[in-house]
């Protein structure tokens, strides 16, 4: 309110949650729509070790967990690492960030100030341009840094 950009960190499951958590923590929904610009939720995720990695090819049930776009089928490569004692028997080696990006733009602040329903808010961030934690998750399983495994481990498919 005073003009300062402030960071900040919020226990919440996702971009949309985290509005909902502020309210919860007694924000009223006129002061938090308008000073809020933008939510941004991060996972660490695994990376597979480039030095032990192995292609195949993954179970219907695997890609269905991970609601695996059919549309990226064909053009995919799965990998997964190959435990050894250079990565501990784990198969991975680091760790990388996938991220939710919510800018909270007009109609955003129009939900917080009605007091809309998380459903409602995520909706609405999806139809604007927001891509969930799940998706930013795939993008890294398609270009070989993650396994489906991780991905499933790290994120939360709520809608």
């Amino acid at each position: 309110m005073t003009g300062h950009l402030v960071f900040s960190t919020v226990h919440a499951n996702d971009a949309t949650s985290t509005i909902l958590r502020l309210l919860d923590l007694g924000i009223p929904p006129f002061l938090l729509g308008s000073s809020l610009n933008l939510v941004m939720a991060q996972r660490l995720v695994r990376t597979i070790d480039k030095d032990y990695k192995e292609s195949y090819k993954p179970s219907k049930e695997e890609l269905d967990l991970v609601n695996f776009p059919k549309s990226k089928m064909k053009s995919a490569k799965f990998y997964r690492g190959i435990p050894h004692r250079s990565n501990h028997n784990s198969g991975y080696k680091g760790r990388t960030a996938i991220h939710e990006v919510l800018e909270v733009d007009r109609s955003i602040k129009k939900l917080i100030f009605n007091g809309a329903d998380q459903t409602e808010i995520k909706k609405t961030a999806l139809k604007n341009g927001m891509t969930p934690l799940r998706d930013a998750g795939i993008e890294k399983i398609i270009n070989g840094t993650t396994s489906i495994d991780e991905i499933i481990r790290a994120t939360v498919e709520d809608i």
